[in-house]
């Protein structure tokens, strides 16, 4: 099954990145980044990665900041775990963990369609 990191609110709602097992997404506000959040004064230069765990045969959040990162409100000192659902704090910007259903054709910065009456499915 296909996942990705939908952004839930702030300056970009609804985009959503793909994630793809053997490639490390890193969420930053550096230049270093797959997903890059200059806008975002709270998130540390180097904030988090999400990365598929081959041994343990999930995707994992590892933490970079010295802040920490929450998932559903805990704080992440190393590495949690993700599950389907999760909302991941990293600075002031939240993100959900969920399963890509229409993982075909999508990449970085792809925005949910709308549906009929401006609301996002």
């Amino acid at each position: 099954m296909a996942f990705r990191l939908r952004m839930e609110g702030g300056a970009r709602p609804n985009e959503l990145t793909p994630l793809v097992e053997g490639k490390k997404v890193s969420v930053v506000r550096g230049r270093e980044a797959d997903i890059r959040f200059p806008e975002d004064a709270t998130m540390s230069r180097i904030q988090a990665e999400v990365d598929w765990d081959p041994a343990q045969s999930c995707w994992v959040l590892r933490n970079k900041s010295q802040h920490g990162c929450l998932v559903n409100k805990d704080k992440v000192d190393t590495e949690r775990k993700l599950n389907p659902g999760d909302v991941l704090t990293l600075g002031g910007t939240k993100f959900v963990f969920e399963a890509d259903t229409a993982a075909v054709g999508a990449g970085p910065g792809t925005q949910i369609p709308k549906r009929e009456g401006g609301s996002a499915p």
